[in-house]
């Protein structure tokens, strides 16, 4: 039964002397030179010339949205139920007041 046990390790220990040599032979060989630094840099990023000149538009509504006037016609109920009604929506539309308007 000796002569099994060892005939199983013989190719296990080859294997491990195998291995055992081919990680000294890259330890060793490895780096090949000088020309080997010692960190890796990091990448540079792309960066494109920003234009920081940004055109706006006309900037109007969004001051009357914005304004304290229209934050307490918009909260008041009778302003809402007075710009609901269709009496009003038709006096806007109508032509006299138009050429009130215009």
């Amino acid at each position: 039964m000796e002569m099994a046990t060892t005939n199983k390790a013989i190719p296990i220990i080859l294997a491990g002397a195998a291995a055992l040599g081919v990680v000294v032979f890259f330890g060793v060989n490895n780096p090949p030179g000088d020309e080997v630094s010692g960190t890796v840099a990091p990448a540079e990023r792309y960066r494109a010339d920003q234009n920081n000149e940004i055109q706006l538009g006309d900037e109007s509504i969004q001051e009357v949205l914005q304004s304290d006037v229209f934050e307490r016609l918009i909260n008041d109920e009778a302003f809402r139920s007075a710009m609901a009604s269709e009496e009003l929506r038709a006096a806007f539309g109508s032509a006299e007041f138009l050429s009130a308007m215009g």
